[in-house]
């Protein structure tokens, strides 16, 4: 008797549960569905663990800013694939310019301004001179600037930025990146050699020359007077006042002498300024900053 009351109790409270959870289905809840906080955009000096792909080709992007790909970056302080340098707030849209074409005359193409304004913040964040004059310092990265965007839920909430981010040059699947922050990396001795060029090793190992900068001339130049402002701009980089007096040691223009002096706007001039260790010994660290000839770094 006393089994058969228990068995009756227990299927009277699990109706009365069943009557209480269809109660509650079928009635509305006080409050509103909400989703928890979005995300602003990085901050400068914020990491990557993953390379940034370039975004997708500009001609769907005329008139507007383009639709950058989204990645996570977040505080970090050891290894990085990239590294946040700047944040446009304001980015802007993407549009039509003439370009002239070497030998083809003057064309239109597709600029995304967005881009020119990430190299020129990453020139700073390293530490570069903030006016180089002709000359546009040789480094490994600044040509790997990407551009990232807001995600699709923090573009929904009204976000529209695009944050600057360095990488590698060559940056793939298995990117090395960085062992640090390379923020002022290419003011202080002794430079990244992650972030530089030099030949025939990186600028860790044995090498003999180390390239310092470029310049792109679009009329006639003597050479004599481009061979005096490398020297000048030699000078100014690696801090060694005797240059080029010092034994060993020789700054060397890299360039055409004759499509120099003939060069145009249609056949533009490229030339390279460097340092070339023309003795037996060879270098084994970046002379940038180095400023005392006791301290290069010979093998």
């Amino acid at each position: 008797m006393r089994r058969q009351l228990v068995g009756a109790l227990v299927l009277i409270l699990a109706c009365c549960a069943v009557l209480a959870g269809g109660a509650l289905l079928g009635r509305d809840l006080p409050g509103r569905p909400s989703i928890g906080p979005i995300p602003g955009p990085p901050a400068v000096g914020d990491c990557l663990t993953t390379v940034v792909r370039a975004h997708d080709a500009l001609a769907d992007a005329v008139g507007r800013v383009p639709m950058y790909r989204s990645d996570v970056a977040e505080p970090c302080s050891g290894r990085r694939v990239g590294e946040v340098v700047a944040v446009l707030t304001d980015p802007e849209p993407v549009r039509t310019v003439s370009v002239q074409y070497p030998g083809q005359g003057i064309g239109q193409a597709l600029e995304d301004p967005n881009e020119r304004t990430c190299s020129a913040a990453a020139a700073e964040y390293l530490g570069l001179p903030p006016d180089e004059g002709m000359w546009e310092a040789e480094t490994s990265v600044i040509s790997a600037v990407q551009v990232i965007g807001p995600s699709a839920v923090q573009a929904a909430s009204g976000q529209s930025w695009a944050a600057c981010v360095l990488q590698n040059a060559a940056a793939g699947d298995a990117a090395s990146g960085f062992a640090g922050s390379v923020q002022g990396a290419l003011s202080r001795f002794p430079a990244l050699p992650d972030l530089l060029i030099c030949e025939p090793m990186p600028c860790d190992g044995p090498h003999r020359q180390e390239y310092l900068a470029d310049a792109n001339f679009t009329a006639p130049a003597v050479l004599a007077e481009v061979q005096a402002s490398c020297e000048s701009y030699a000078r100014e980089r690696t801090g060694l006042a005797e240059l080029p007096e010092i034994d060993g040691l020789t700054v060397v223009l890299i360039t055409d002498p004759d499509q120099l002096a003939k060069a145009s706007r249609a056949r533009p001039a490229l030339v390279t300024c460097a340092l070339h260790a023309n003795s037996e010994r060879l270098l084994t660290g970046s002379l940038l900053g180095v400023g005392d000839p006791a301290r290069i770094p010979w093998a």
